[in-house]
C-alpha cells in the first residue's frame, strides 16, 4: 500500500481539532462544545469588583455610624484592601467550583439554543434562547465575537475562543442548522 506524496489538508478540521472544539451534529439540531480552558479571564471581573468594593468600603469607613463600623475604622487601609482581596478570591473560586462540571457550550434542539458558561460573568451558567425567536447568528470579523440576536431578548456577544476562523465556523454552522435566511452582505460590500 503506497500513499499519496501529498496529503489533503483540511483547514477547519484542523483548526477544530488543534483548538480542541466538538460539533456534533443531531437530529434536530447541533451540539458545539468549547474547551474549558478557552473561558474569558476572569481577571477582568475581579479588578472591576475589586475597585467597586474599594470605594463601597471607603464610604463606609467614612460613614461609620454602626457600632461595628466604628470598631473596624480603626483598621489600616490596606487591612481593608487584604480582607476585600481575600472575599472576592473566595468568591470566585466558589463560583468556578460550583459550575467546574459544566461544560462550555451552545447547543441547538428542536426548542432552545442553550448557551452553558459562555457569557463571562453571567449569574446563570446557562441561558436559553427559544429556537424561533432567534434570527441571527453571525462572527463580526472587526471585534472578534460571535453575536446571537432573539427577538425579545438583549443581543448576545460571545467571545469563547480567539481564532476567527473557529468562530466562523461556528456561525456558520448554527445559522445553517437554525435554518435561517441566507446572510446578505453589509452595504459597500460586494
Amino acid at each position: 500500500m503506497t500513499l499519496p506524496p501529498h496529503p489533503i489538508h483540511l483547514s477547519y478540521a484542523d483548526a477544530l481539532c488543534r483548538r480542541g472544539l466538538t460539533v456534533e451534529r443531531t437530529p434536530d439540531g447541533v451540539r458545539i462544545e468549547f474547551p474549558r480552558g478557552m473561558m474569558a479571564p476572569i481577571w477582568g471581573a475581579f479588578a472591576v469588583i475589586f475597585v467597586i468594593g474599594s470605594i463601597l468600603l471607603l464610604l463606609f469607613r467614612l460613614q461609620s455610624n454602626f457600632w461595628i463600623l466604628t470598631a473596624l475604622a480603626a483598621w489600616p487601609l490596606w487591612a481593608w484592601l487584604a480582607v476585600e482581596a481575600i472575599a472576592v478570591v473566595i468568591a470566585t473560586a466558589w463560583r468556578e467550583v460550583r459550575y467546574r462540571r459544566v461544560v462550555p457550550a451552545l447547543e441547538l434542539n428542536a426548542h432552545a439554543l442553550i448557551v452553558r458558561r459562555l457569557i463571562p460573568n453571567d449569574s446563570k451558567p446557562e441561558r436559553l434562547l427559544p429556537r424561533s425567536k432567534v434570527y441571527e447568528v453571525k462572527y463580526v470579523s472587526h471585534s472578534g465575537k460571535l453575536v446571537i440576536r432573539c427577538r425579545g431578548e438583549e443581543m448576545i456577544e460571545l467571545r469563547p475562543m480567539r481564532d476567527p476562523i473557529v468562530l466562523s465556523y461556528v456561525a456558520d454552522v448554527l445559522h445553517e442548522s437554525l435554518e435561517l435566511e441566507p446572510q446578505r452582505p453589509a452595504a459597500g460590500q460586494s
